[in-house]
């Protein structure tokens, strides 16, 4: 018979086990949700349309909590109104179209909005209680999720409500990158048609004219346009000294290309479009200017750049393209020479073709500028998304975790406080239960820490050390369960002026693309090491990071194409084929260097090269990672 002491123990010890078990329910619970989430972004990583990611919203919101229907309604483009795009079940869709109109009617959309938040309202027309959960990011808001349940407003848990708002956000932010990906192809394609039709109008015009002065308005590269200008008036018109003069923003007169004459000819201070120039003349009366007899006349007698060349006689024509004056084209002949009509003629046509072609070298310059200044644009916009939703995931998941912990953690302790004799298997069991607790915990720290580090700031950071905190963000990726990673780094590296969150961006990618190229599982080596990169002095210290899988590999005529946005080697529709370039402009704003080696069937190899921050530092105390698998 126990003692009643004893009894009230045994009891006591039985309660603290069942709250073991509730924690350990939570912890489950918690994991399976981190679980789902992933698997959510995930599928919202490689949905290419608005259709996919409503399935899998839909998918999403239902294990979350009971419900009857459910109705998005994207916004249109103007951005006022509300457009359903999927309803479930599809019997009620005529219903829900009234519901949806209902509610915009009232004004509770509106106040879903403002809110920013999931909102329980009273419906109309379907006779249960709906919560609208606003699809909005952080630029704008894309829709509102109508939720039906039979749930009553005062039954429908808090916990319900931010995971729903959790889901609304990561697929707002999906619809929104690939609405933001389809403006920029058709703008892409817009100025690509625009391109080409501006080309084949200048094409046609130019049909006429002669084979040298079709080569000139063919390229797009001005140095090459106005050397074959240059070269095609020596040979037409039989000279030996031709110049072309360009006008600077200062009103003066630089030499872009000649022949027959020393450099910086025709950069004399005193050559300018308000000075006793012929240079000047020409581009004044925009008009073909001839001096026969340099000596004598008085346009040139004032002009360094005629006396001080030894100049007898000049002809000069204007580069005139778009009304606007470029240049000037100009023949100097040392003896007196007279030039007829007709070789005025066809210098006059001639300088007509180079200035299209400087017009059309600077033009498609701008049009290269703008369009790599759109692709910048889309390359921070998907990290600054990325980062946001892996941030607003890791928050949430320690916060819901940390709890659980903490109760754990406390209970122990007064395990401990009111049994000062504990027995040795159980003293093994709660050793064992604390070291689990502390390992999740370090975990929790890894997450919170990836939180809390924003965007955009460089420090000098220990690459060693970053490539271990990204390693164990990766234990947690569902890609990677059935991936071995395999690590080689090398001790005592100099510290890298890294952006953390967009370095973490980058190795994250290229360890997602291995993993994708290896369906069936393989090895990923990640390896880091001191280099010297060919062309640059023994004294800088560079540090290599290198990425390799065993997958397929790559073919060989496909491995130039990898960094153009939206070209892609997966056979299956995911992903939008912008990561490796997003990696490539992160690197690069490093100021590092990136390429892609690879081979079919022999994998791929990704080379990133990075500048230490001090080439003369030397951290004895960076050690490498032990190699795992």
């Amino acid at each position: 018979m126990w003692s009643p002491e004893f009894a009230d123990e045994l009891r006591a010890a039985r309660r603290r086990v069942a709250v073991l078990e509730e924690a350990n329910q939570a912890i489950q619970e918690s994991i399976d949700r981190i679980t789902r989430l992933s698997s959510f972004s995930e599928g919202l990583d490689r949905s290419i349309s608005v259709g996919e990611v409503a399935d899998l919203l839909f998918e999403e919101v239902r294990g979350i909590l009971p419900l009857e229907h459910l109705l998005l309604a994207l916004v249109d483009s103007t951005g006022q109104e509300f457009r359903p795009v999927k309803v479930d079940p599809a019997d009620i869709s005529a219903r829900a179209a009234q519901e949806l109109a209902a509610q915009v009617a009232s004004g509770m959309f509106g106040w879903a909005v403002g809110l920013r938040r999931p909102t329980t309202v009273a419906a109309t027309h379907l006779g249960t209680h709906l919560i609208l959960v606003p699809l909005a990011t952080a630029r704008r808001t894309v829709g509102m999720l109508m939720v039906g349940t039979p749930l009553t407003a005062g039954a429908v848990e808090q916990q319900h409500l931010t995971l729903a708002a959790v889901v609304a956000r990561q697929a707002a932010e999906c619809i929104d990158n690939l609405w933001l990906a389809e403006d920029i192809r058709r703008q892409h394609e817009t100025g690509r048609l625009a391109a080409e039709a501006a080309a084949a109008r200048r094409l046609a015009d130019l049909g006429l004219l002669v084979e040298t002065a079709s080569a000139v308005s063919a390229t797009l590269e001005q140095d090459t346009a106005l050397r074959i200008l240059v070269d095609a008036t020596c040979r037409h018109l039989g000279v030996t000294t031709v110049a072309i003069s360009l006008l600077e923003g200062s009103g003066r007169f630089a030499m872009a290309h000649g022949a027959g004459l020393p450099d910086g000819a025709c950069a004399e201070p005193t050559c300018g479009i308000g000075r006793a120039c012929p240079l000047g003349l020409v581009v004044r009366q925009r008009a073909p200017l001839a001096i026969f007899q340099v000596a004598t006349d008085a346009r040139a007698a004032d002009c360094p750049l005629m006396r001080g060349n030894r100049v007898a006689s000049f002809v000069g024509v204007p580069l005139v393209a778009r009304g606007q004056v470029l240049g000037v084209l100009s023949i100097r002949t040392e003896t007196e020479r007279q030039f007829g009509v007709e070789e005025i003629a066809l210098l006059t046509g001639l300088a007509a073709q180079g200035a299209s072609a400087i017009e059309n070298a600077r033009l498609f310059a701008d049009v290269q500028g703008r369009m790599e200044q759109q692709q910048q644009a889309l390359a921070r916009l998907v990290q600054s998304a990325h980062l946001a939703s892996v941030g607003l995931l890791a928050g949430g998941v320690a916060h819901d975790i940390n709890n659980p912990l903490c109760i754990i953690s406390n209970h122990l302790q007064l395990l401990r406080l009111r049994k000062s004799e504990i027995p040795l298997e159980v003293e093994e069991a709660l050793g064992s239960i604390e070291a689990s607790v502390r390992r999740i915990a370090g975990s929790i720290e890894a997450l919170l820490e990836y939180a809390r580090i924003q965007p955009g700031e460089r420090q000098p950071t220990d690459l060693n050390e970053a490539m271990r905190r990204i390693l164990v963000l990766l234990q947690y990726h569902p890609l990677c369960r059935r991936v071995s990673v395999l690590t080689d780094l090398e001790p005592a590296l100099p510290t890298v002026d890294l952006d953390r969150p967009a370095w973490e961006q980058v190795m994250l990618e290229l360890v997602t693309n291995a993993r994708e190229a290896m369906a069936e599982g393989g090895r990923v080596r990640i390896a880091t090491r001191r280099v010297t990169p060919e062309g640059e002095s023994p004294e800088s210290s560079w540090i290599e990071v290198t990425v390799q899988d065993d997958g397929p590999g790559i073919p060989p005529g496909e491995v130039a194409r990898v960094f153009d946005p939206f070209f892609t080697t997966r056979t299956a529709k995911r992903g939008m084929g912008i990561g490796l370039k997003i990696c490539r402009d992160i690197v690069h704003e490093h100021g590092g260097r990136m390429r892609v080696e690879s081979e079919s069937q022999a994998g791929t190899r990704v080379v990133i090269l990075l500048r230490a921050s001090n080439p003369a530092q030397e951290n004895g105390e960076v050690g490498s990672l032990r190699r795992t698998q």
